[in-house]
């Protein structure tokens, strides 16, 4: 499922952060899309803004088109 990172940012108890390599992932999820693991934590605003901050500076995106990224879940 892909969902935007604004999404993420406006329903952060719905998502959940791998342990081992950091994606996001659907609360439901038993074990992490990209890598398998079954180690989770609570996604924070700390990670919504590194997430964001990637898009702005290493991609060149403006804050909204960052905000519209899809992030698989």
């Amino acid at each position: 499922m892909e969902v935007t990172l604004w999404q993420i940012q406006v329903k952060k108890s719905d998502f959940k952060i791998c342990k081992e390599c950091g994606c996001f992932n659907w609360y439901e999820n038993e074990e992490c899309h990209n890598c398998f693991s079954r180690k989770f934590r609570k996604v924070t605003q700390k990670d919504i803004k590194n997430e964001l901050k990637f898009w702005i500076e290493q991609e060149g995106y403006s804050e909204e088109q960052a905000e519209n990224v899809l992030i698989e879940v």
